[in-house]
């Protein structure tokens, strides 16, 4: 439907990924046979899209001339008929310095139908740039069936980087000028990955899932982190990794259950497009713990529902712990390496002589974090 509750015709609805809604896949999450399958909409806004796998979940794309392309996650078929998906208008451009075209293709010049474009960051002038999200600029782009593509925004830009995510093939992240010009855009099959996780025995870890994650996950010109679930004989395979990167390799912890098994990454490179690097076995062992007491200077005990945040310096991902009533709390099945620690009580920050960073390279008990009124709390 659109913004005014009215239904929208002739919008097309496709499935781009899925994921298992219990284990995890060992194909990527638009290798699914299902990935690609569509339907358009009717006079009344209507769809159906038949044949899905029950044990699927899906990520919907909405296209249609004149709006923006609209993502809808967690589909399970299973759920009965979906709520209505409302598409935004594609806002007005005044001109051709706020729109950018584009054209994606394979190496062999064959449209990309199906590409995922969205906008990463904008270079608006030489002294102001945008990154993240940017609610002056389609959020979200779809390549139709010629490969073509359109981003509208309502600010005049002198480039604009976008992330191109295509079905069976690389990643790319590209910066082009906004004009009448068509930027031409060409993908690549990019490498494969593979491997094996096993346990300190040497036995294969099925049914765990590897987290591929660039080495500049810090940059907004990173790809984004990437999945795959591990077979019986704990072997896995990324396929489709953007070359010439260096990328890490880590089992996901809440995969592994309560087996306090871990790895610090593996590091690796993607040379080249279609080669296919063996990274061998990814060995795991016990992992680390980190245990201390949050004190407050004040004296008073620590808020209920507060938490402490510790972040492994080669990703964002983080994990969260209760503080106990006593200010006591406890991290386990760390991997080695170094990690921020972040307190979470409010109107208190950390006093300059209690760690914010600390290197794991075994259990580590006492860390003491202590924390003080901040000068804003204590004016209120």
């Amino acid at each position: 439907m659109d913004n005014s509750g009215q239904p929208a015709k002739d919008a097309t609805v496709f499935v781009y990924s899925a994921r298992l809604k219990q284990g995890y896949a060992i194909v990527c999450p638009t290798c699914f046979v299902d990935c690609g399958k569509h339907a358009a909409s009717d006079a009344q806004g209507q769809f159906t899209i038949t044949g899905l796998n029950s044990a699927l979940k899906f990520r919907l794309l909405v296209v249609k001339d004149g709006f923006t392309a609209t993502a809808k996650g967690g589909v399970d078929p299973a759920q009965g008929p979906l709520p209505p998906i409302k598409i935004s208008p594609r806002a007005p451009s005044t001109g051709e310095s706020k729109i950018v075209h584009g054209h994606v293709t394979n190496v062999s010049g064959n449209p990309v139908a199906g590409a995922v474009i969205e906008p990463v960051g904008a270079i608006e002038s030489a002294d102001l740039s945008s990154f993240g999200t940017m609610d002056w600029m389609d959020a979200l782009a779809v390549t139709n069936a010629s490969g073509e593509f359109v981003i509208n925004s309502t600010r005049p830009i002198e480039k604009i980087m976008l992330k191109i995510s295509p079905r069976g093939l690389a990643q790319k992240i590209v910066s082009v000028p906004p004009g009448s010009a068509v930027n031409s855009i060409v993908l690549t099959e990019g490498a494969t990955s593979m491997g094996r996780l096993v346990a300190p025995s040497g036995t294969g870890i099925a049914q765990a899932e590897v987290v591929m994650i660039p080495l500049d996950h810090s940059n907004e010109e990173s790809f984004s982190d990437m999945r795959v679930g591990t077979d019986k004989d704990g072997s896995f395979a990324f396929s489709n990794v953007p070359a010439h990167r260096v990328w890490g390799l880590y089992p996901a912890i809440e995969s592994l259950g309560n087996r306090n098994l871990t790895a610090a990454p593996h590091w690796s490179e993607s040379p080249a497009d279609r080669q296919v690097v063996n990274e061998g076995k990814i060995t795991l062992r016990p992992g680390f713990s980190v245990s201390g007491k949050i004190v407050l200077v004040d004296g008073k005990e620590a808020p209920p529902g507060m938490h402490v945040t510790i972040n492994p310096q080669w990703t964002v991902t983080n994990r969260v712990t209760p503080i106990a009533s006593d200010g006591s709390f406890e991290f386990q099945t760390l991997a080695p390496g170094i990690y921020s620690l972040m307190v979470g009580i409010n109107g208190y920050t950390p006093t300059d002589d209690s760690p914010n960073k600390i290197l794991v390279e075994r259990d580590r008990r006492n860390v003491i974090i202590r924390v003080a009124r901040s000068p804003a709390a204590g004016h209120e």
